[in-house]
C-alpha cells in the first residue's frame, strides 16, 4: 500500500477577518453618507429671509414659494387649485400636521398670508416659517 504524506498537515485552517472588517467599515460610511443625503428637503430652491428661530421636528407637509411666483406642494410645482386639492386631502388624513412654509425673501407678505389663507380654508391649521439663520443661508 501506498501512504502519501501531505506536507504541511499540521497547518489549521484560519479565516482572515480582517478584510471582513473592512467591509463594514465601507458599508458604515457608505450608510452614514447616504442617510445625510436623505434628509436634505427636497422641492424648489429658495433664499429664505434672514431670523432668529428654533429647530422644529420636520413638517409632514411642505410648500415652498419661490421669488418666480410658483407654488410647490411637497416636490412638485402645483397650481393654486391643485394646492387646495392636495392640502384638502392632507387634511382629511390628518388636520393636526403642521405646515412648513418656505417663501424666498423676494416673495411678499400678502402673497404669503393669501397662499396660508388658501392652506386654512383647505382645513389646514397649523403652521411653521421657515427662515435662514445664517449657518444654512438658502436652506433650512
Amino acid at each position: 500500500m501506498i501512504h502519501l504524506h501531505r506536507s504541511g498537515g499540521d497547518k489549521k485552517p484560519s479565516i482572515q477577518i480582517s478584510p471582513m472588517i473592512d467591509m463594514v467599515f465601507l458599508l458604515l460610511i457608505f450608510f452614514i453618507v447616504c442617510t445625510m443625503y436623505m434628509t436634505q428637503q427636497k422641492g424648489e430652491p429658495v433664499e429664505l429671509p434672514e431670523g432668529r428661530g428654533q429647530l422644529q421636528q420636520k413638517a409632514q407637509v411642505e410648500v415652498t414659494l419661490p421669488w418666480d411666483g410658483t407654488i410647490w406642494f411637497q416636490d412638485h410645482q402645483v397650481t393654486l387649485e391643485e394646492l387646495l386639492r392636495e392640502g384638502a386631502a392632507a387634511a382629511r388624513e390628518n388636520p393636526r400636521q403642521t405646515v412648513n412654509l418656505r417663501a424666498d425673501k423676494e416673495v411678499s407678505y400678502g402673497r404669503v398670508m393669501g397662499i396660508m389663507g388658501e392652506l386654512k380654508r383647505a382645513g389646514l391649521e397649523d403652521f411653521s416659517l421657515s427662515v435662514s439663520t445664517g449657518e444654512d443661508h438658502g436652506k433650512a
